[in-house]
């Protein structure tokens, strides 16, 4: 039974080796890309309803700077998360907020910022650098007497990426509500779209 084990061992540790470098390659190439736009679809699925909510929109990311969600269906509505905090509204009327817990931890994953997420995750990341999947789980917190858990930190956050550009973004939250965020065509940002990125996002 020992020898056993010891072979066992000895056959996991090279993958878990493997998998280390083809994430720390992932990382380098999110963190050297520049910034990018494309299209994004996010459907909410709730426990009461039969159909998802579905939201579409446009998406900028700067990488180190934060992240631009313009929501054009079915309503008009500007997200841009950074270090700095939080913008919702309007493009004429932004107001500043503390993100929520399942933002925050949005930004994060954006960022594959392993030292931030493993505090409330274990992480599990698999495949190449072409095609791989990080899957980040959170037991649920218990209820006690009674009592909801505070917060909104998602249960579970799967990312499925292509290369240094994350396609597909799958969160579980409290109350069994599941989001799925699909990103298309994502491509280097011309200058002005940068700059007009860069003035939402700082604080």
């Amino acid at each position: 039974m020992v020898r056993i084990l010891i072979v066992a061992l000895c056959c996991l540790a090279p993958l878990a080796v493997v998998a280390d470098d083809v994430l720390a390659q992932v990382r380098l190439g999110l963190r050297e890309r520049p910034p990018l736009g494309g299209e994004f679809s996010e459907a909410r699925h709730f426990p009461f309803r039969r159909e998802p909510v579905l939201l579409t929109g446009d998406v900028n990311y700067l990488p180190g700077r934060g992240l631009l969600l313009h929501y054009r269906a079915p309503d008009d509505r500007i997200v841009a998360l950074s270090p700095g905090g939080l913008l919702t509204g309007s493009e004429d009327d932004l107001a500043r907020r503390s993100p929520p817990a399942h933002m925050a931890a949005l930004q994060a994953v954006f960022e594959l910022d392993v030292d931030t997420l493993e505090r409330s995750y274990t992480i599990k990341f698999e495949g190449t650098v072409e095609d791989w999947i990080l899957t980040l789980d959170r037991p649920p917190a218990p209820i006690r007497a009674g009592r909801r858990p505070a917060g909104d930190m998602p249960h579970t956050i799967t990312v499925r990426g292509t290369g240094a550009v994350i396609r597909q973004i799958e969160i579980v939250r409290p109350g069994a509500i599941r989001v799925v965020v699909e990103m298309e065509d994502m491509q280097p940002l011309e200058p002005d779209a940068v700059s007009r990125s860069e003035a939402m996002l700082t604080p």
